[in-house]
């Protein structure tokens, strides 16, 4: 199969994509922590939770790729995500669905939004302009979430209009029955 750099491309992008979102939880916990005056038990709930989703969703995402192909199982994955972040970014105060732990840039980009929105006086940029009109004033956190919610709906427009090739799995490549992953259970 001929290598495509625009594929690969595409490839490294959603990689980023999701690193960015999946690893923020980490530099964004002691604002949530602050804000829905948590004590250490349930803030130590979120980033355990992210994690327990990735073991009980691997299975049943790779029998989904499988049956669904690549590009129509991304396209599902960034349309739950997209709608999540969105739900969040009109409704902030469902603290329980943030993700991840940090990454290298979205810490920055946090660190970034907390000091330019925090006390905004509206001589920004547009992005800032923009974001302050659309999150509750003391909760400049949240506008990680619109920021979501653009990636994700950009992510979708670009995976659906690209043509994908068809990836071929070997036989020892596939994920198996669901009665495979039963039997496994029990040893």
């Amino acid at each position: 199969m001929r290598r495509s750099n625009f594929i690969v491309f595409l490839i490294l992008v959603i990689w980023f994509v999701i690193s960015f979102v999946a690893n923020i939880l980490g530099p964004l916990m002691p604002t949530i922590i602050d804000n829905y005056q948590l004590s250490l038990t349930p803030a130590a709930f979120l980033p355990f939770s992210s994690f327990l989703a990735y073991g009980i969703m691997s299975i049943p995402a790779g029998m989904m790729i499988e049956k669904l192909g690549e590009k129509l199982s991304m396209l599902i994955a960034f349309g739950l995500t997209f709608t999540g972040s969105l739900l969040f970014a009109f409704f902030p105060v469902m603290g329980q669905l943030v993700f991840g732990s940090a990454s290298f840039i979205s810490p920055h980009v946090f660190t970034y939004l907390m000091r330019a929105l925090t006390d905004y006086d509206g001589q920004g940029n547009f992005l800032l302009d923009s974001l302050s009109r659309l999150i509750p004033e003391n909760l400049p956190w949240s506008s990680l979430y619109w920021i979501f919610a653009f990636v994700f709906i950009l992510m979708l427009l670009i995976i659906g209009l690209v043509k994908l090739p068809a990836v071929e799995l070997k036989e020892e490549e596939r994920t198996g029955a669901v009665q495979t992953y039963i039997d496994l259970s029990w040893y």
